[in-house]
């Protein structure tokens, strides 16, 4: 009787060597080091947006408050940066670090205080203009100290809003 050959059995020696777990932990590390690496570039990416998206919604506030002084302003200093309103009230605005302060008063008691942020460095300017028969208030703001630095202009027509203002007497 011829004897049986015995074929090693394949399916019993189906396990990893060494080296084959090495390589694949190493492989699993660098793709984990890049996700992690990714995740952090996208957290502060989105943290960078929503600090722009905050100071741009602060400075159309800005503007628009603004305006909104200009155009109920009787008078206009631009040396003192303050609106001289109607009522014996008057507006009154400052640059404090990276924030614009704003303070409404009345008879010197204070109204209102609002605080409206700016990008660091930025330069400020208050600026009245009359050209023809009207007369301009502008409020500039210029970010970093290049030449080629970024400037906004907000511009409004001082006093065009006369609804607070007491009608003229008829008939004298």
């Amino acid at each position: 009787m011829v004897g049986k050959v015995r074929r090693p059995d394949r399916l019993a020696n189906r396990g990893f060597t060494l080296i084959e777990m090495i390589v694949v932990m190493t492989a699993g590390a660098i793709l984990l080091g890049i996700a992690v690496g990714m995740l952090h570039l996208l957290m502060r990416t989105e943290q960078t947006g929503r600090d722009r998206v905050g100071r741009t919604a602060a400075f159309a506030q800005l503007a628009e408050q603004f305006r909104t002084d200009a155009a109920a302003a009787l008078q206009f200093e631009p040396d003192r940066r303050r609106f001289i309103l109607p009522d014996q009230r008057e507006a009154t605005y400052q640059t404090v670090g990276a924030t614009m302060d704003r303070e409404e008063r009345k008879d010197g008691r204070l109204l209102r205080r609002e605080s409206f942020a700016l990008t660091a460095g930025s330069s400020v300017t208050f600026k009245l203009d009359r050209r023809d028969a009207a007369s301009w208030a502008s409020l500039t703001v210029g970010v970093g100290e290049s030449p080629s630095q970024r400037e906004t202009c907000v511009v409004a027509l001082l006093g065009k809003d006369r609804r607070f203002v007491q009608p003229a007497k008829k008939g004298r």
